[in-house]
């Protein structure tokens, strides 16, 4: 579940959750880029890439040896398809260089981030960065990021030999914004994608890319009118018809078919993550939604491994580097996930990404007065209980929960984990009464947390997972979930499930 922003002051944290959720959901599928096999000259000629300063100032130059060092840690993600150099200690001509600038003001940091042909020296993409806060840690963290998934992007361009100079710069344009969620939205990577596909119908980087962007805005089209959804899902069906005749194995294929199952279809979805998987093993996007989808189904122990890869796949992303943080407290290894906060601590120290993470673990499992300061809520109520578990406090909170929708997702799951973590087994079966399937199915990857043992531990446990269609999956793959080989649970999930038939 991605982490709440810091600066929140909603009375529901899982409002924000769920907000942060979606914008990220829908980078993420955005983010989606095939590295591909390189051939042809390609193969016989790495592209050379190198970093310099744009001018002669101590904090440009301190910001290209960060960015250099930063880019360094990608090579083994990119081995065998690209070498990062020294451009002073280059005989020949880098391919790509990026140059970048850092200006402003203790108060309002600013850096340029340019990425230019090194042959020609004309401009291929650049972006901007400033922060209010004086927090140059911050801009290092996001010039680093921006860097590394615009080489990604200008990578796989290269694999057309034939992409005329504008075509190769809008593609990177698209590709990077998009995949940074910024000013570009999916709605606009779409239109300048299907632009690039007009032009050059058999560019695979660029199907890849409009598929994991008409995704998301289909993803996000569901949270509006019926009609718009459908429509939606419309042009993706079409959009997936054209890219498997041009390129039947892309695994973007697979993932953006997700977007068309039904939130009950667990199975599916795991089949079509681990097939688009088998096509590209260092996609770190991939290997995130695996470990997403192996806690809906509760085998939260193979999600950590999953979460891991993905970020070992993406050293440049604090959002990997948390997921691994809270995909370990989920699974109640919190010793392992306080030592992984400690790494990241010492990684992103002073940026607002590491705040994000500390606000997610302690929220739920760490110090509540840390979480209060984080984000400014010593009002909340939900954080009071924990502060001071009193039963004026947590019937204060529980009021206060009622206000909540069971039908509207972010409410629903932020209530059930509350009363979960208070021991009210008995309001959490009330709310799943209340909820509809659609939000018990998207929102099953809480049911399988610590807060929710006594949940689980109750028979009624596996009527709700045949509601949902857990108890499907379960049945018909063999996979339980991780708490039924507990000793200590009072029945047996295969016994019980056979009582509710199939």
């Amino acid at each position: 579940m991605p982490a709440a922003k810091a600066k929140s002051s909603t009375p529901f944290p899982g409002r924000i959750s769920r907000r942060a959720g979606i914008a990220i959901a829908a980078l993420l599928i955005a983010a989606v880029v095939a590295v591909v096999a390189w051939n042809g000259r390609w193969q016989q000629t790495l592209p050379v890439v190198a970093v310099a300063a744009s001018d002669a100032t101590p904090r440009s130059e301190a910001l290209a040896r960060d960015l250099f060092v930063k880019l360094g840690t990608l090579e083994h993600v990119g081995a065998g398809k690209w070498v990062l150099a020294d451009p002073q200690s280059t005989k020949s001509s880098p391919d790509l260089v990026f140059k970048v600038a850092q200006t402003g003001s203790a108060a309002q940091l600013q850096a340029g981030l340019t990425l230019v042909d090194g042959e020609g020296n004309s401009l291929l993409w650049s972006r901007e960065f400033a922060q209010s806060d004086g927090s140059e840690a911050d801009v290092r963290q996001q010039v680093a990021l921006a860097a590394g998934l615009a080489l990604l992007c200008s990578l796989e361009a290269r694999e057309d030999h034939g992409l005329p100079p504008e075509l190769f710069k809008r593609y990177i344009g698209s590709c990077a914004e998009a995949a940074l969620g910024s000013e570009m939205d999916s709605d606009k990577a779409v239109t300048a994608l299907r632009s690039i596909i007009a032009e050059r119908p058999r560019f695979k980087a660029a199907w890849a890319l409009l598929l994991s962007a008409q995704a998301s805005v289909a993803a996000i089209a569901e949270l509006g009118s019926p009609s718009e959804a459908a429509s939606h899902r419309r042009t993706l069906l079409q959009d997936l018809e054209k890219a498997r005749k041009i390129a039947p194995n892309l695994p973007e294929i697979e993932m953006a078919e997700i977007q068309l199952l039904s939130p009950m279809d667990f199975a599916g979805r795991l089949e079509r993550i681990g097939r688009a998987k088998a096509e590209a093993p260092e996609k770190s996007v991939i290997w995130g939604y695996e470990c997403t989808t192996l806690k809906s189904v509760g085998r939260v122990i193979e999600a950590i491994a999953a979460a891991r890869r993905a970020a070992e796949l993406e050293p440049l992303s604090p959002a990997a580097a948390n997921e691994v943080i809270m995909t370990l407290a989920y699974a109640g290894e919190f010793e392992a996930a306080r030592k992984e906060l400690a790494r990241a601590e010492r990684n992103w120290a002073g940026t607002k990404a590491l705040r994000d993470g500390q606000w997610a673990f302690h929220l739920r499992f760490g110090d509540p007065k840390f979480a209060m300061a984080l984000a400014e809520q010593s009002t909340n109520l939900y954080l009071q209980a924990r502060l001071a578990p009193t039963p004026e406090k947590v019937n204060a909170m529980m009021a206060e929960l009622e206000l909540a929708s069971p039908s509207v997702d972010a409410e629903f799951g932020y209530a059930i984990q509350a009363l979960a973590e208070f021991d009210r087994t008995d309001d959490v079966y009330r709310w799943f009464d209340r909820a509809p399937v659609s939000t018990l199915a998207r929102q099953s990857y809480l049911f399988f947390r610590p807060a929710f043992a006594d949940v689980w531990r109750d028979p009624r446990f596996m009527s709700v997972a045949k509601r949902n269609g857990l108890l499907n999956y379960w049945q018909k793959s063999g996979k339980w979930p991780d708490f039924c080989y507990d000793p200590k649970l009072p029945y047996d999930c295969r016994k019980e499930a056979a009582k509710l038939g199939a």
